[in-house]
């Protein structure tokens, strides 16, 4: 198993953070941007892309504010997670998405560029810029 590298990337967004929350975190609303399919069974979650899937299970969850997945195929790194939180600049009460996650440093590149497209997909969804 080659070295994973840690990455996180902050994306502004203007949405209410329950709407945004619930974006993040329930699988009808992450099939909507992140993930072609999301379904749960038996505490798994499996996200699914054209032909391939991943299954994770929920690390961490606290409402309005993160979520955290733990990856569990066997083909995935034991220490590899994905987080999405939700940050709100206390001044200005502006929200931004904080991306945590994980792959060949030699990958950060084109996964951020993967990420952008994503989030670009969920700003369209909820109206937010």
């Amino acid at each position: 198993m080659s070295c994973l590298k840690k990455y996180t990337i902050e994306y502004p967004i203007k949405s209410s953070i329950k709407i945004l929350y619930d974006f993040i975190s329930t699988p009808e609303s992450l099939s909507q941007w992140f993930s072609e399919k999301v379904t749960i069974k038996d505490g798994l979650i499996t996200f699914k892309w054209y032909d391939s899937e991943l299954r994770a299970r929920l690390l961490n969850k606290k409402e309005n504010e993160m979520v955290r997945y733990q990856w569990i195929d066997e083909h995935e790194h034991p220490a590899q997670f994905l987080e999405i939180r939700i940050n709100v600049e206390p001044i200005t009460n502006d929200l931004a998405l904080i991306i945590t996650d994980f792959c060949k440093a030699e990958d950060v590149e084109e996964q951020k560029s993967l990420w952008d497209m994503s989030v670009n997909n969920l700003i369209k969804r909820i109206g937010g810029q």
